[in-house]
């Protein structure tokens, strides 16, 4: 009988503890890979991979608008697509990490179109965790930037409605109150201006619409080219209007044949107050310098911008144009254009001063 001889006991131990060891490396090495993939899983990069992958990768501005249009911004997020695929449609989109302030709960993002910024985003922390207890990140904000160029400015009556592209602007978008667009001292003593709204909207893409609603009836502002803005006026009251408008139409016509020397006082006296300097001013004024003329008529007549200020007084504007007629030489055209302030005298309403408009 042959005996096997037993190895020795260094190796065993030797052998044994190898052999642990390498499970032990195996083990830790397949536990540091898993860890090592779940922290790399929780980083802010692979989500943000995500969400330029799903969000903007394509291209797809219609897609980036919709995560992206303010609700309350005046122009629609069809208008704002078609302005970014006008302006960077076909261009390659990337992105790079950028700070937030060492605030490592939100993660910035930004968005270029080649080499050009068109939008951002920020990743914040989710409140989740891995089982080995990294944060995990989430979608937080987006934010498009693009050349908005256009701006609209308005003035209006106070107390009107002002709708941008059919949005009513609210107070943050008032940029003068008070403004008053006539001088006061040339108003009749007692009488103060009225006061306009002045209302400006900025970082538009495209001229939008303006609607003014001025007590409760549209009043749709003219643009003055020189102030560049729009203007409201208060409207015309149409009741004074129907009543009054071919009294101071009568009124103008009288004073222009007057110093046109084809009629006398006492046709023009009638439509003003007796007691007021104008009354005086236009009786002796001296009418007798005129261009000698065969005839007259009257173009271009205009009576509106009927504004009440109380129940005795209110304001209109009358124009016209008085034609001088003459056989032998082209007619001479002469045109008026005043502001006229009526008030309460008597059971009528008189003329008591007047402005001359400067066209």
């Amino acid at each position: 009988m042959i005996l096997k001889k037993k190895p020795p006991l260094f190796y065993i131990i030797y052998f044994s503890v190898v052999a642990v060891a390498l499970v032990a490396i195996i083990f830790g090495l397949v536990w540091l890979r898993g860890y090592l993939a779940e922290y790399e899983s929780a980083r802010p990069y692979v989500t943000a991979d995500e969400v330029f992958d799903k969000y903007f990768a394509k291209g797809d501005f219609a897609e980036i608008v919709k995560n992206t249009h303010d609700s309350d911004s005046f122009e629609s997020a069809d208008d704002i697509t078609l302005f970014l695929n006008e302006k960077y449609g076909g261009a390659d989109l990337t992105y790079d990490s950028v700070s937030s302030g060492g605030d490592d709960s939100i993660q910035k993002y930004v968005v270029k179109a080649d080499d050009r910024k068109i939008a951002e985003f920020t990743l914040k922390k989710s409140g989740n965790k891995t089982k080995r207890g990294f944060e995990l990140y989430e979608k937080d904000s987006f934010k498009l930037y693009y050349p908005a160029n256009e701006s609209v400015t308005v003035l209006v009556p106070e107390g009107s409605s002002v709708y941008v592209n059919g949005k009513e602007l609210n107070e943050k978008y008032i940029a003068d109150g008070g403004v008053m667009i006539v001088d006061e001292s040339t108003l009749p003593e007692g009488l103060t201006p009225m006061k306009y709204t002045r209302y400006t909207v900025s970082g538009l893409v495209n001229v939008p619409s303006v609607k003014v609603m001025t007590n409760g009836i549209e009043n749709p502002p003219e643009y003055d080219e020189k102030a560049g803005e729009h203007i409201s006026l208060f409207p015309s009251d149409s009741s004074l209007e129907t009543e009054h408008k071919e009294f101071v139409m009568a009124a103008l016509r009288e004073y222009a044949k007057y110093m046109g020397n084809d009629s006398w006082w006492g046709a023009v006296s009638p439509y003003f107050d007796p007691t007021t300097d104008l009354y005086t001013s236009l009786d002796t004024v001296e009418n007798y310098f005129v261009i000698p003329h065969t005839g007259y008529r009257f173009e271009d007549e205009f009576a509106g911008e009927f504004y009440s200020y109380d129940e005795d007084t209110f304001s209109c504007r009358v124009s016209l144009t008085h034609v001088l007629e003459n056989t032998d030489k082209e007619d001479f055209k002469d045109r008026l254009d005043v502001t006229i302030y009526l008030r309460r005298v008597g059971d009528k309403f008189l003329i008591y001063h007047w402005n001359v408009n400067n066209e």
